[in-house]
């Protein structure tokens, strides 16, 4: 049952945010960076790492939680399963949906994407596959920036973001050997730049209005979104571990725009509610402080349940990026697409 003080300020955050403009993203990132895990722990400070020093820790390793699986896994997921047409047609289910992402982390919308839509992108998706190939004759390079294997345009999150165009990135591995480079992995930041049916198609296929009032009546900010991304994943293996995305305020969309129905695709992983859980999150802190592994790393989740998200071709995942999160690997002739968009303050 969704409780009355929830509803009250719900519905009052409802009026205000209705009188609201979408706003466009262009300031500047304040999220902070996450350094992969393993590898050297670049963000220590002294004071922290003081502080923290005396506590208990009888941690020696890295512990993973449990994926959930079978009935489980099925149980799991039609918990947080909601219906895009309810929502949008229901004041009741859209405030349900509303709470039960504040309270678990992580909700599924389905058939967000019809399938006229869907087909129209995954065609353009193949054109520009096809023009990445051949990006010597496509033209490409006029409308975009090319961060290739063995070309390197731009460098660093920030200057992907507050690009004046669309970035394509292919992820590499990296220099140092540190795992979780998801090498293989295409992302395409503002993707709605690169053509004018593909800005329309995204457009309409993120929902922007009504899913940024169900992440603001979620949590009670005004937020805005920050930068829209295309991930193409084929045969990703080198992915990061279980992370957050900083401990500021920030929510992800996930549309997906293939099938995801198999641990071999290389699901989205949540653990429910660690967004909310201050105990997990500090034993990992203190054990990624003590043994230099990155800050925002979830090092610590034995005893846990991670839920991998099977999701038709259309549905949507919404999820809080404080809470502990990962890709699975893929197997090696496994694809995945999928258009992201990050809300946050």
């Amino acid at each position: 049952m969704v409780k009355p003080v929830f509803l009250i300020a719900a519905r009052r955050l409802l009026r205000v945010f209705s009188s609201q403009r979408e706003t466009v993203p262009g300031a500047q990132d304040a999220a902070q960076q996450a350094v992969p895990f393993p590898g050297p722990f670049r963000q220590r400070t002294s004071a922290l790492a003081h502080a923290v020093s005396d506590l208990p820790n009888q941690a020696v390793q890295p512990t993973l939680p449990n994926l959930l699986s079978g009935e489980d896994r099925r149980r799991e997921t039609e918990a947080i399963r909601f219906p895009f047409d309810g929502i949008c047609c229901s004041k009741r289910l859209f405030l349900k949906a509303a709470w039960t992402l504040r309270r678990q982390g992580i909700i599924l919308i389905s058939e967000v994407l019809r399938g006229d839509q869907l087909e129209r992108f995954q065609g353009q998706i193949n054109l520009l596959l096809d023009a990445i190939t051949n990006h010597e004759t496509s033209g490409l390079e006029d409308i975009a920036y090319l961060n290739l294997p063995d070309q390197r345009v731009l460098k660093g999150y920030n200057s992907f973001v507050d690009a004046d165009r669309a970035v394509i990135n292919h992820r590499i591995k990296r220099a140092d050997g540190r795992s979780g480079s998801d090498a293989g992995m295409i992302d395409i930041f503002h993707p709605e730049r690169l053509s004018d049916e593909i800005e329309e198609l995204v457009a309409t296929s993120l929902q922007e209005p009504i899913i940024r009032r169900l992440v603001m009546t979620s949590c009670l900010t005004p937020l805005h979104v920050k930068c829209r991304n295309l991930y193409i994943n084929r045969g990703v293996q080198d992915t990061r571990s279980f992370h957050c995305d900083g401990r500021s305020l920030k929510y992800k969309s996930f549309l997906f725009l293939t099938e995801v129905n198999n641990l071999t695709d290389g699901p989205y992983c949540y653990v429910k509610r660690s967004h909310r859980d201050r105990s997990s999150w500090k034993e990992s802190r203190r054990f990624n402080l003590e043994n230099e592994i990155g800050l925002y790393e979830y090092s610590q989740l034995g005893g846990c349940d991670a839920l991998p998200m099977f999701a038709k071709a259309g549905d949507m995942v919404i999820s809080s990026q404080r809470g502990a999160h990962r890709g699975l690997p893929q197997q090696p002739d496994a694809e995945r697409a999928v258009l992201v968009n990050m809300y946050q303050r």
